[in-house]
């Protein structure tokens, strides 16, 4: 079983996080805020901000909605059902070419890009 884990975890994308003003649909002065990783097979992006080097957030789609996502900090894995992400600290929006996260403690928005870093993982 624990190959079965293996080979469904083959494919990692990597994708910037941004920080910058948004202006008619296009990010102005952007700079880079962190990174969030996919496994192939998960459901949830790990989020790594170089704001907090040491935590990671999980961005998980809403079951609701097609373009709403909500941000966390804690991962439970359940030996039956999957993984349950607990304590949301934040939300973010699906536009056309990013996803908009905003966390408010941290009084800004941040900008994932949806088209994948030059440099995918494998």
């Amino acid at each position: 079983m624990n190959n079965e884990v293996q080979k469904i975890k083959t494919q990692i994308t990597k994708y910037n996080i941004l920080t910058g003003h948004l202006v008619g649909g296009s990010l102005q002065n952007p700079m880079h805020a962190g990174v969030a990783i996919h496994y192939e097979g998960d459901s949830y992006y790990l989020v790594r901000l170089n704001l907090f080097p040491r935590t990671w957030f999980y961005l998980s789609k809403n079951q609701e909605s097609q373009n709403s996502y909500t941000v966390f900090t804690k991962k439970l894995e359940d030996c039956g059902s999957g993984v349950r992400l607990q304590n949301p600290v934040g939300k973010a929006t699906l536009h056309q070419y990013h996803i908009e996260i905003s966390i408010p403690l941290l009084s800004k928005n941040l900008f994932l890009e949806i088209f994948p870093a030059s440099n995918s993982l494998e």
